[in-house]
């Protein structure tokens, strides 16, 4: 058989006709595998594009889930996180970093599948109000009177007298705005008042009327008097943040006591706050009291540690009582221990009453506030021992060795809402 095919083959090479055939079926068959063969290979270049996009969508989706997850547990001081997270499922790795610099939060997210990695960035930056409180006390028209070795490390800035009895100090400077008198103070820089009486100034003294005063620099009389200044917070930005606290909800009257301790705000309260005997309450937001606050009796207010560098606040509307060896700490946190907050850090608690007229803020007897009190229509006062970094009101007594430190960080606070709703949204990209 295979003698005949040959020959019959070689007949046909022989054959114009018949090798032309022959030779027109291999060129086609050629072809045709050629064609065959493309198709193949886009189909497979295809399916390899489509696996690289679908992978790296993938990635892309895990890192923006990534993202929604990081910035959950940043902004809800109840889910606890770490700065590095990494999650795996089957084939598919998320890992996020969490870095904040100041009042600002930088998170990283990296979606890997199949080593395909897609890079999610978002920052984050503290919903915060700023306040500058300049001077150690800052008094309205209702003026200073401070007696009994009092002391006020820093400056005092009053629109009315500035009285002294029995020795008070302050170290700073000091000016009594339009026609009223600074009598009776030990003054460590300079003395601004229209009038100075009884007084020893450490350095220079500006004036149109002086008696029994030492000045250990230069005198300037005929000096015109201080100009009158607005306290640091207006109506407008407490309204702020009473708004803050009734976002959080409401609830009735509080009152933690013996060990307990417990996490507050943001919030509303209708009726009284009451803190005592050793009780630790953190605020983790911004605290409203439509009635009166006390702290007293060895109990501790602090802020939760998401504040950061800000610093938070507990509002009354009522009166604020403050006494008998109650510690108020920034976010720096409370030192058990040591039965005081641990080293400060630029956080601070701002105890502020909108009461008018007497016992809007009273500290007494070895209270010790890392903070600031503040009423701007109401009296306050200071008493027994007690210490704190700045104070500010309508009008203010101070006496019986009370301590007021001023910190320079107050020139320039950053107050928030608290680690529970203090963030703002800001770039949300992708990054190499």
């Amino acid at each position: 058989m295979f003698r005949c095919l040959y020959a019959y083959m070689f007949r046909c090479l022989n054959d114009n006709k018949g090798y032309s055939a022959i030779v027109s079926i291999i060129l086609v068959a050629g072809i045709g595998a050629v064609i065959a063969g493309s198709f193949g290979s886009v189909t497979i270049a295809k399916q390899k594009i489509l696996r690289n996009v679908l992978n790296s969508a993938q990635s892309y989706y895990l890192a923006e889930a990534g993202i929604e997850d990081a910035i959950l547990r940043v902004i809800d001081p109840d889910i606890p996180y770490q700065l590095t997270e990494t999650l795996t499922l089957a084939s598919t790795t998320v890992s996020t970093t969490i870095t904040q610099t100041g009042n600002n939060i930088t998170i990283l997210s990296e979606g890997d599948k199949d080593n395909y990695i897609r890079n999610v960035q978002v920052t984050l930056s503290a919903n915060t109000e700023s306040a500058s409180f300049n001077y150690g006390v800052q008094v309205g028209q209702g003026g200073l009177e401070m007696k009994n070795d009092g002391k006020i490390e820093g400056n005092v800035y009053s629109d009315g007298d500035i009285i002294g009895t029995n020795s008070p100090t302050i170290t700073g400077d000091a000016w009594a705005a339009g026609a009223h008198i600074i009598k009776g103070f030990t003054i460590g820089v300079d003395a601004h008042a229209n009038t100075l009486q009884n007084n020893d100034i450490g350095q220079d003294a500006y004036y149109q009327n002086i008696s029994g005063t030492t000045v250990g620099g230069t005198s300037y009389p005929g000096s015109p008097d201080p100009e009158s200044q607005a306290l640091p917070l207006t109506g407008e930005q407490i309204e702020v943040w009473q708004e803050d606290a009734a976002a959080g909800g409401a609830s009735g009257s509080y009152t933690l006591e013996g060990d307990d301790t417990a996490s507050l705000g943001p919030v509303k309260i209708a009726g009284n706050l009451i803190i005592k005997n050793s009780a630790i309450l953190t605020l983790s937001g911004t605290v409203w009291v439509t009635g009166d606050i006390t702290l007293e009796d060895n109990g501790v207010l602090r802020l939760d540690s998401g504040y950061g560098e800000n610093s938070g606040l507990l509002i009354a509307d009522g009166s604020i009582f403050i006494k008998n060896n109650f510690i108020v700490c920034g976010s720096e946190g409370y030192d058990a221990d040591e039965a005081a907050c641990y080293p400060e850090n630029g956080s601070y608690v701002l105890l502020l009453s909108t009461k008018t007229g007497e016992d809007a803020i009273s500290l007494e007897n070895n209270a010790d506030i890392n903070g600031i009190i503040y009423t701007s229509a109401g009296e306050v006062s200071v008493k027994n021992n007690a210490r704190v970094m700045a104070v500010t009101g309508y009008e203010i007594e101070v006496e019986n060795n009370v301590i007021i430190t001023y910190e320079s960080g107050l020139v320039n606070l950053n107050f928030s809402s608290g680690p529970g709703g203090g963030w703002k949204i800001g770039a949300w990209r992708e990054v190499e």
